[in-house]
């Protein structure tokens, strides 16, 4: 037995309605980073072009992360983003995240942001930007 995660109630169908250029967008960015066409992209840049793909998805973080094309991207680009974009993703998607942690499409990409999440939190400035006192 197979889960479809569904949205909430809560959330209006047009929050769920995501561009073509959107995807588009994502996609490109993803497949740069993922297959290695993203030629001479420095280790200072890639956090920008990864929060750039991110604000792009904001509002749409469900609908992104659970589209089967794009959710093999998403973790490349939850990886590579600077903490600020990462807090606004799950943010985004708090309300639907367990429904994006138990989808088969998209269960690699909450993992891979609750990992990053974990990564950034090592660092003292990371945890004043989530907004939690670290020791």
């Amino acid at each position: 037995m197979s889960f479809v995660a569904t949205p909430k109630a809560g959330i209006a169908a047009r929050e769920l309605m995501v561009s073509v250029g959107s995807k588009a967008f994502i996609a490109k960015k993803g497949q740069e980073f993922c297959f290695g066409g993203g030629g001479g992209i420095g280790l200072e840049e890639l956090p920008v072009i990864c929060g750039n793909a991110l604000e792009e998805a904001r509002g749409n973080e469900f609908e992104l992360a659970t589209d089967y094309y794009i959710s093999h991207y998403l973790p490349t680009l939850l990886e590579g983003c600077d903490v600020e974009h990462l807090r606004d993703f799950l943010r985004g998607c708090a309300e639907v995240f367990p429904l994006i942690s138990m989808d088969r499409s998209s269960s690699h990409a909450a993992e891979t942001a609750l990992k990053s999440l974990s990564m950034h939190l090592q660092y003292d400035e990371a945890c004043s930007v989530i907004g939690l006192f670290c020791y």
